[in-house]
């Protein structure tokens, strides 16, 4: 009712009606036919691309700033780029396919650079139903939407999120975070994709990478901030061969001093006959009576930023008659050289003292601790892929795609695993993997009839991954534990999709309808061998377990939908979903009878819908969902500890669980240059059967040592990551300044002001009281918050300039993005902090 109140309001205060905007459906008819016929002018570009620039503005290519460009009266008759329906499925093997049934949210590159998003962990803000968490420096994000995705942290996991770049499937969380940069733009699709995605039972987020262009262009974009952030990205296209070849280089620079004050570090140059009475805390005594002192290399700052990214494409047009082909090659790298993330530690004696008898000092200061190590957290990943296109038949009605990817990473990760002082726990992350991927797509259309028309999409994904892991914990006093595991993973699908659209003409109320079918078939295999070797602090080895297990996993995925599409623009839709996520291994390691467990793939069917809808000249979108999931084996991520104390990360079956919610998504421009959005998701969440078995390791004189299970049933509790309530919102508004100097407009000052909400969370199965509920309830996990943002942009009259001042998270909320629970064995409990308040000025420069 407000909304109505206010866009009528301002649509009566308009002195001149703006022009009729072009519905988003006939805009991407038009597209497609466009580029249908440039074959015969030697313009080879895609369908695929001329619908994206259609739909998303501004153009690839421009410069980050453009999008916060004036709007004149006459760009209101096309679709405003802060006021943009997301109408697509994404890019299976890089053919869009158009779906106006998916709950999606979309950012473009103004808004991804305003609001400082770096990479995909920096979405969970803006975003309701998504929850992005991580614990680590620039790896392994965990991902939630609508409640349900995979907080597993092993090198082996894979989240029920999936993640797509340039169309290519990111099989290893250690490289989900590196091509952001650059980009043309960014969605989030929530609920199951159970066609054209693989391992999206909980739903995708698609990056797509602006693509070489014939006309030279370039971009330099700089950033200074707070805690001597320095930010460098840019890029530079254009023709190589005039008609024939373009190319485009771009890349990011990223350095930022830590935000956590490491008080260790303060003895780096204390001899060591003093330190003891400068401060114990930082020095251990071992089980074999010797010292171990404080690294002397140590800063005083730690959770620092320190890497780069690259990428170089190649785009190939070649006239084959009346064949219309496109290649395009991409070549991409990068490099992390931060430090390994350091918790905030919390002891669990009464006097909040650890197992070494460690106590944090600061009172409850989430970003300063005493730290006796700083490992790093290298991580080297490269990858390539092709993706060739051809357009043929009469009028170029038919397109076939190739999509053949490779990507590769290792990473080393010393981590401070006790979270203080003092040598406890320190555990080594190391693991190499590669993945090899094809993909391959046709699409065509449907006959037209005198009831409608419509295309159909046929598709095969074949995928390789092979992955060597190495894992060491080293305990203070204890046995320490190597754990080696090596998994080859084989996975190939055949799909198909169709859309048809039902015109039969009916008056004066439409009877247009959609109806869109999709059918995937998965077929995955998976061989997974562990070594174990526990060796005491001598030297000797104690135990070596070694297992083997092989499993394969089949079944379907798809979705069907029908859509009453009531007017040219808005429709009413219902969905049936099915999402399917293979099976998992876990390396136990905890004793002989549990070297490796199963874990049976999860399914999910979700039951859908929604409006989507424009009002006054689609100066209003209006998009509401409402969803309800019934899910069957849902993987849950857990935390053994073992006797010794040592955290075994693996996954289990949650029986039976559900989701259901309500998605409300409000895009407007109540007046020119005033920018208006409103995001809000109520979601329940509930583990209907669900049930843990951990072992626990006894000692007695005879025999010496049993094993006893021990149940805890998690059933009735609600979901990892669900909070109830969340919202985002913005406002932005666009101000032309008077008058002229030289000749020359002074450009558009773009104040921006926007928010996100939180309601309390939970990071364990149990109601948050620990992964052995033995907390109190809420104890892990993160009451409501929330962040506010703000900007100020200066945009120059020829676009070729912009400034913006930044503030994020302004008033300084201190919010946990993690907890982990390691009471037994060091008896600490460990919590990851965002970012506390940070400021900066941004500067880029077009060309």
């Amino acid at each position: 009712m407000i909304a109505t109140l206010l866009f009528g309001f301002a649509a009566f205060a308009q002195n001149e009606t703006p022009p009729k905007t072009t519905p988003a459906d006939e805009a991407v008819e038009s597209a497609t036919e466009e580029a249908a016929e440039s074959a015969t002018d030697g313009a080879v570009e895609s369908a695929t691309d001329e619908v994206s620039e259609v739909e998303r503005q501004p153009e690839s290519g421009a410069d980050p700033g453009e999008d916060l460009a004036p709007k004149t009266s006459e760009s209101i008759a096309e679709p405003s780029p802060h006021i943009q329906e997301i109408v697509v499925t994404g890019e299976a093997g890089g053919l869009l396919v158009k779906d106006d049934t998916i709950s999606a949210i979309g950012f473009d590159p103004g808004v991804l650079q305003v609001e400082g998003i770096r990479d995909i962990r920096d979405l969970s803000n803006f975003t309701p139903s998504l929850e992005i968490k991580s614990a680590f420096a620039a790896s392994n994000p965990t991902i939630y939407i609508r409640g349900v995705g995979l907080d597993d942290f092993n090198a082996n996991a894979a989240s029920a999120v999936a993640i797509y770049q340039d169309g290519v499937y990111m099989q290893s969380p250690a490289g989900q975070l590196f091509q952001f940069y650059d980009v043309e733009g960014v969605e989030v699709l929530r609920g199951p994709q159970g066609t054209l995605y693989r391992n999206a039972s909980a739903g995708a987020i698609l990056l797509r990478s602006n693509k070489p262009e014939e006309e030279f262009a370039g971009s330099v974009t700089s950033t200074y901030g707070n805690y001597e952030l320095w930010e460098v990205k840019g890029f530079v296209n254009g023709p190589i061969v005039p008609d024939y070849l373009s190319g485009r280089l771009s890349g990011t620079w990223n350095i930022r001093d830590g935000i956590t004050k490491n008080r260790c570090a303060a003895q780096a140059d204390v001899p060591i006959s003093e330190i003891l009475t400068v401060r114990r805390p930082c020095n251990q005594t071992n089980a074999l009576n010797t010292k171990r002192f404080i690294d002397p290399h140590l800063d005083d700052r730690t959770n620092d930023i320190d890497n780069w990214a690259a990428r170089g494409q190649l785009l190939l047009d070649l006239p084959m008659g009346q064949i219309q082909n496109e290649w395009l090659l991409n070549v991409h790298g990068g490099q992390n050289r931060s430090r390994a993330y350091q918790y905030q530690h919390t002891g669990l004696s009464q006097s909040g003292r650890d197992r070494s008898n460690y106590i944090d000092i600061d009172g409850g200061d989430p970003f300063a601790g005493d730290y006796n190590i700083d490992g790093p957290e290298n991580i080297d990943l490269w990858g390539i892929n092709l993706r060739g296109a051809w357009l043929f038949g009469s009028g170029h009605d038919y397109e076939l795609v190739s999509l053949t990817a490779y990507e590769w990473h290792d990473l080393f990760r010393r981590e401070n695993t006790d979270g203080g002082a003092r040598f406890l726990l320190e555990t080594t992350y190391a693991d190499t993997a590669w993945q090899l991927s094809e993909q391959l797509e046709l699409r065509g259309p449907i006959r037209e009839s005198k009831y409608g028309d419509g295309d159909w999409t046929l598709g095969v994904y074949y995928l390789k991954d092979e992955l060597d892991v190495v894992n060491f914990f080293d305990k203070q006093g204890s046995a320490d534990l190597l754990q080696e595991y090596t998994q080859e993973m084989w996975n190939f699908a055949a799909y198909g999709q169709m859309e048809y659209r039902l015109q039969p003409g009916c008056e004066p109320v439409s009877c247009d309808f959609t109806l869109l079918a999709g059918l995937r078939y998965n077929w995955e295999y998976k061989s997974f061998e562990t070594v174990v070797i526990e060796t005491p602090t001598a030297g000797q080895v104690r135990e070596t377990l070694m297992g083997e297990d092989d499993a394969l996993w089949d079944d379907w995925s798809g979705e069907i939908s029908l859509a009453w599409n009531y007017s040219d623009d808005s429709n009413l839709y219902i969905k049936y979903s099915r999402g399917w996520k293979g099976g998992h291994f876990n390396g136990g390691a905890v004793s002989i009878f549990d070297i490796i467990t199963g874990v049976d793939p999860e399914i999910v069917d979700s039951y859908e819908a929604g409006l989507r809808s424009h009002w006054f000249d689609q100066r209003l979108t209006l998009n509401l969902t409402g969803f309800y999931y019934d899910y069957l084996d849902l993987q849950v991520f857990v935390v053994e500890q073992t006797e010794l104390g040592y955290p075994i990360p693996k996954l289990t079956n949650a029986s039976d669980a559900l989701v259901y919610g309500v998605e409300l998504d409000l895009q407007g421009e109540p007046i020119d240059g005033l920018y208006l959005t409103l995001s809000a998701a109520w979601v329940e969440s509930e583990y209907e059967e669900f049930v843990v078995s951990f072992s626990d390791r006894i000692r007695l004189p005879d025999p010496p040592v049993i094993i006893i299970p021990r149940r805890f049933d998690y059933s009735g509790n609600t979901l990892i990551a669900s909070p109830n309530f969340s919202a985002t919102g913005s406002i932005e508004y666009d101000i032309p300044l008077p008058g002229q100097v030289a000749g020359r407009g002074l450009g558009t000052l773009t104040p921006r002001f926007s928010f996100s909400w939180k309601d309390d969370m939970l990071y364990d199965p149990c109601g948050g009281r620990g992964i052995r509920c033995n907390f109190a309830p809420g104890f892990f996990g993160q009451d409501d918050y929330w962040i506010f943002n703000g900007a100020l942009t200066w945009t120059s009259e020829d676009e070729m300039f912009t400034v913006t001042g930044w503030v994020h998270n302004f008033m300084d909320e201190h919010y946990k993005t993690q907890s982990l629970d390691r009471s037994r064995g060091i008896g600490v409990i460990l919590d990851a902090y965002a970012d506390p308040r940070t400021y900066g000025i941004t500067a880029t420069l077009a060309f």
